[in-house]
C-alpha cells in the first residue's frame, strides 16, 4: 500500500495530469477555499492565491472544498504555476482497497505527525534555538548539539514487561536480535493514543544508528504495535539510506552515541494501560470519532483529496488546516520552528 501512496502522489508527476486542477479569481468569500496561510506548511506571502493551482478535497459529509494543489502534489512542476509553500511533506497519505480505511489511516498519520512534532518543538527545538541565539549574540561556540539535553515533560516511559500479547511478541523479535527498544506514550490534547519506540544501535565501534517509530490509533494496543512496526521499517530503510523523505542528518551514522534526545531519555517506567475503545476501523463511527476529537480542539476542517489510481485501490491524502507538519520532504524547518527561530 505504501508503494501505491508514493507512486501516486510523491514520486510521479503523471498523477497531476489526471487531476482536476484550476485557477480562480480572488477574493473569494466563505469557507470553500482553504488558503495557504491556513496551513502550518511555511507559505510564501508574496504569492497571490489567484496565481496558484487549486484542487479539491471532500469532507466526511461529502462537501467539496478547494485546497492548494501543492498540498496534494508536493512536487508539482513550477512551470504549471507558482508554489505557495516553501515546505512540502508526505503527511497524511494512505492507500487501501477500502475508501473508509484509507481515510482512517491517513487521518491517523496526520494526528501522529502533529503529536510527535509538537513534542519535538516543546521539549527540544524551542529551547535549543533560544540557547543557540544567546550563544551567537555573545560570540561563543558551546557546541550545543553535543551537550544539549531535551526536556521530557510530554513523554511517559512504558515498561516492556507490561506490554500486551501482540506487542510482547514484536518486542521479543527485537530482543532476539540483541536490540532493546525504548517505548514512550505521547499524551496529547485529542486523547488519541500515540506511542513512540526508539532504538540506538552500534553499527561499529565508532558509528551509531538512531531511529524512531511512531503509531496512533483509538485503540492503545494498536497504536503501540504500530510504533514497533514502524521502528523496524525505519531502521531498515535508514540502514540502507533508501527513504527520500528522511533527510541525510536523520538517517546518517552518528559518531557519538546520542543521549540527550527526549526519545532516549531515562524516565520512570509505567505499566502499559489499555483503553476501552470498542470501535472497529471498518465502522464509519471510528472515522467520525476521529473527526469529532479534532473538532473538539478547534480543528473543525477535515477533508480528503482523492487521487485517481489505475487499479481498484483508493489513495487519499488527509487535509487538516492547522495541524503541525512533520517528515518534510525538502528537509526544511516547519512553520512553528521557523517562527521560534526568527
Amino acid at each position: 500500500m505504501e508503494a501505491i501512496e508514493r507512486t501516486t502522489a510523491v514520486w510521479s508527476n503523471r498523477s497531476i495530469k489526471d487531476a482536476e486542477i484550476a485557477r480562480y479569481e480572488f477574493p473569494h468569500t466563505g469557507e470553500k477555499f482553504w488558503l495557504p496561510t491556513h496551513f502550518t506548511e511555511l507559505s510564501d506571502p508574496e504569492i497571490d492565491p489567484k496565481d496558484i493551482l487549486w484542487t479539491t478535497a471532500i469532507d466526511i459529509d461529502g462537501k467539496e472544498y478547494h485546497i492548494p494543489a501543492q498540498l496534494a502534489y508536493p512536487d508539482v512542476p513550477s512551470e504549471l504555476g507558482p508554489r505557495p509553500f516553501r515546505t512540502v511533506s508526505s503527511n497524511g497519505l494512505a492507500a487501501h482497497p477500502s475508501k473508509l480505511l484509507a481515510r482512517v489511516n491517513s487521518l491517523l498519520e496526520l494526528v501522529e505527525r502533529h503529536v510527535v512534532s509538537s513534542v519535538e518543538l516543546r521539549n527540544s527545538h524551542m529551547d535549543f534555538i533560544r540557547l543557540q541565539g544567546l550563544a551567537e549574540r555573545f560570540g561563543i561556540d558551546p557546541h550545543l548539539s553535543e551537550i544539549f539535553i531535551d526536556r521530557n515533560d510530554d513523554v511517559v516511559g512504558i515498561n516492556p514487561d507490561s506490554l500486551p500479547t501482540t506487542a510482547t511478541q514484536l518486542y521479543s523479535q527485537y530482543v532476539a536480535s540483541g536490540l532493546h527498544p525504548r517505548i514512550y506514550r505521547l499524551d496529547n490534547e485529542f486523547d488519541i493514543p500515540v506511542y513512540a519506540a526508539s532504538l540506538v544501535e552500534e553499527i561499529n565501534p565508532s558509528e551509531f544508528l538512531a531511529c524512531c517509530g511512531y503509531g496512533a490509533a483509538l485503540d492503545a494496543a494498536e497504536a503501540l504495535e504500530r510504533s514497533l512496526l514502524e521502528l523496524a521499517q525505519t531502521r531498515v530503510t535508514d540502514m540502507h539510506g533508501s527513504r527520500e523523505d528522511r533527510v541525510e542528518p536523520e538517517k546518517s551514522r552518528l559518531q557519538v552515541q546520542p543521549r540527550g534526545h527526549w526519545a532516549l531519555s531515562d524516565v520512570r517506567l509505567n505499566s502499559f494501560s489499555p483503553n476501552s475503545n470498542m470501535l472497529l476501523k471498518t465502522d464509519p463511527a471510528y472515522l467520525q470519532e476521529l473527526v469529532s476529537r479534532l473538532a473538539s480542539k478547534g480543528f473543525v476542517r477535515v477533508a480528503w483529496h482523492e487521487y485517481r489510481t489505475k487499479d481498484e485501490n483508493y489513495c487519499v491524502r488527509a487535509i487538516v488546516p492547522g495541524l503541525e507538519t512533520w517528515h518534510v520532504l525538502a528537509g526544511e524547518a516547519n512553520t512553528r520552528l521557523m517562527s521560534v527561530s526568527s
